[in-house]
């Protein structure tokens, strides 16, 4: 095989790695927000499931609050294990884009920061998800104890 074959199958892989890994964290970041969504929506279901019992006793307050809240924390936990997910995929294209040539590289330009970098991991992404759902965790342990 020539070097030019050589090269332009090492430049259709590379393309091709660069698709699949984009489209897995557009998956990953689709699944967090789902994970977020249906977290509210039990959340929201045991609200509802407060108003149905006319006059819950004490222990059946205490168990809708343990189930929010541990739907808040399974949540939470998901959220992290993909999160984790996410990074590694922004270090495969932060690996595979180091193959483009120089003009592809400038005009993907440089990520705005080190994706695996706690700050970025945690704070600026799944941080407002997880509150969400503590919030609507609080929420049902307000409704159930007003």
């Amino acid at each position: 095989m020539s070097e030019k074959g050589s090269s332009d199958a090492e430049a259709a892989e590379c393309r091709l790695l660069y698709q699949i890994t984009a489209d897995d964290i557009r998956y990953v970041r689709r699944k967090q927000w789902a994970i977020t969504c249906y977290a509210l929506l039990l959340i929201a279901a045991i609200v509802g499931f407060h108003d149905v019992l006319f006059h819950p006793t004490p222990l059946e307050k205490l168990i809708l609050v343990l189930i929010a809240f541990v739907i808040a924390i399974a949540g939470t936990l998901y959220l992290i294990a993909l999160q984790k997910t996410l990074s590694r995929c922004q270090g495969k294209l932060t690996t595979i884009s180091n193959h483009f040539s120089e003009f592809s590289r400038q005009a993907l330009l440089d990520p705005p920061c080190d994706y695996s970098s706690f700050r970025y991991y945690f704070l600026t992404l799944i941080l407002p998800f997880i509150l969400v759902m503590f919030i609507g965790a609080f929420f049902v342990a307000w409704i159930v104890y007003r």
